[in-house]
């Protein structure tokens, strides 16, 4: 049985005061400062009182603010004092209560029995309790079994007081940047800061990444908020991926994935530009510049002829050791089987052939290339088959059928509707991108489009290109002729607003 260290041997023989340490406590500061946060001053007054009352050395003392009782204690501070009473250094620990030392009836009972283990005592000074004192093991484990209980009774009530207010329309949590509160505790937009969150939305859309979308909003002056006490003076890349995918921006209020209230405040973006973000940098056609697929003119855009999936873009070393693009057919199809006559073509071959295509239809007035009066109608056409896409998601979903299909099998058919959900945003998208191509008051005439090609940008060209190409469908090679076979000969061009 471990030997009690209440007292230990001075330098001359005698006995000298044992040295405790000290543990302070705060779950939540909610910006309490000056003379009304008196918590810790209570708890260190309580402590430091009860040391010099019973000859007690007080060593270190650890305060931990905005850190929950449940917290494991090996995370926490306290860990340290644990260590140091095992190490010798200290005989024990002194808290203002159980409840500042720990919420956990299992774990705070463990701590206990390390401290008693090495001959060290715990002393909580509200509770009266002293672990070395005959009964104080019991009264400790009914304190902590209370305290348990009291943690579990305010965490439901703080879930109810959460759940009333966001029903009411009042935001629970850090106001979010490109927001500010009224005094009914609402979110309304912040006018300094709403225009450059609603513009990184539409940046992540167009493929930029967490990074640069970053760098834009410190350039702004766009700066996560103030948090304990700390002021964020640059936004991290979960940061922007958090804001990002946040429902919030949609004028929402939910509940972990439930949501309570669907026009709580004003949303900073419409429905279809919240889901363009999400996608953004996913799928082929967000593309970055140095990467495989910058090299790709028609990235998204080419079909394979024998399967009708969408070819997607690897890369291959030429002789040189350059890399070089190519689009190909993944072969594997999930919910269609394997493709019969899987299709390859370089983008050294391809892209060409198909820009010299567009280049002669530009120049030629005679062609029927779609106008710019035509886009609305096709923006209307890409719509509705968007809504469709997500709602036959959303209704399989909700029909909860993993037990009758098993796990497999659902799954397999939860990623087919949402690839159908990604291409038909992306259809809808491409409209949209043709819209402001074709139907800007000062853009090009499909002449100057000729005439200035040779300067664009990759990005311009790929925009003008989804402008008036709807898709290229490519057929395998000839086994007997595979490269010597024209490009020519085995694929198609269709246009946009044509039946192809």
């Amino acid at each position: 049985m471990a030997t009690l260290r209440s007292i230990r041997p001075g330098p001359s023989g005698g006995n000298v005061p044992a040295t405790m340490d000290g543990y302070i406590r705060v779950s939540r500061v909610s910006g309490r400062t000056g003379e009304s946060y008196i918590s810790p001053k209570v708890q260190r007054e309580k402590i430091t009182g009860w040391t010099k009352l019973h000859d007690i050395t007080l060593g270190q003392i650890v305060v931990e603010e905005d850190v929950s009782g449940a917290k494991p204690i090996d995370e926490r501070e306290l860990g340290k004092l644990l260590k140091r009473v095992e190490s010798g250094a200290s005989e024990g620990i002194v808290a203002f209560k159980l409840s500042r030392f720990g919420r956990g009836a299992l774990e705070t009972l463990q701590a206990v029995e390390r401290i008693r283990n090495v001959g060290g005592r715990l002393v909580t000074v509200e509770d009266g309790v002293d672990s070395a004192k005959p009964g104080g093991r019991l009264l400790l484990t009914v304190l902590a079994g209370l305290a348990e209980e009291e943690l579990e009774q305010r965490r439901s009530g703080w879930a109810a007081a959460r759940r009333q207010a966001l029903e009411r329309g009042v935001h629970v949590g850090p106001t979010p940047v490109g927001y500010r509160r009224r005094g009914d505790g609402r979110l309304e937009e912040d006018p300094l800061a709403a225009p450059f969150i609603a513009a990184a939305f539409r940046r992540r859309a167009e493929g930029e990444s967490w990074g640069a979308i970053a760098r834009f909003l410190e350039q702004n002056n766009a700066l996560p908020l103030a948090r304990k006490g700390r002021k964020s003076v640059a936004w991290s890349r979960s940061g922007v991926k958090s804001v990002i995918c946040n429902r919030v921006y949609r004028g929402e209020l939910r509940d972990g994935d439930e949501l309570v209230c669907e026009n709580a405040h004003q949303p900073l973006l419409s429905e279809g530009e919240w889901k363009l973000a999400q996608l953004g940098g996913i799928g082929p056609l967000y593309v970055k510049d140095g990467s495989i697929a910058a090299q790709g003119l028609l990235t998204s855009l080419v079909f394979c002829a024998a399967c009708g999936h969408r070819l997607s873009l690897t890369g291959s070393t030429a002789k040189n050791g350059e890399r070089v693009a190519n689009y190909f057919c993944r072969i594997h199809h999930a919910g269609s089987g394997d493709c019969p006559e899987p299709a390859v073509a370089s983008t050294r071959t391809l892209d060409p052939h198909v820009q010299g295509l567009l280049l002669e239809a530009l120049a030629d007035p005679a062609s029927k290339l779609v106008k710019a009066h035509e886009v609305g109608a096709r923006i209307a056409e890409t719509a509705e088959p968007m809504k469709q896409a997500e709602a036959e998601l959303d209704t399989f979903l909700a029909t909860e059928l993993a037990s009758v299909l098993g796990p497999d099998r659902y799954r397999a058919e939860v990623e087919r509707r949402q690839d159908a959900v990604r291409t038909a945003l992306r259809e809808f998208d491409d409209a949209m991108r043709a819209n402001l191509i074709l139907g800007q008051e000062k853009s090009r005439t499909p002449k100057q489009l000729v005439t200035d090609w040779p300067t664009l940008t990759m990005d311009e060209k790929r925009a003008v290109v989804r402008a008036y190409v709807d898709r290229v469908i490519v057929a395998k090679a000839d086994p007997k002729r595979r490269r010597w076979q024209p490009i020519s000969e085995r694929v198609e061009v269709c246009w946009t607003g044509q039946p192809g």
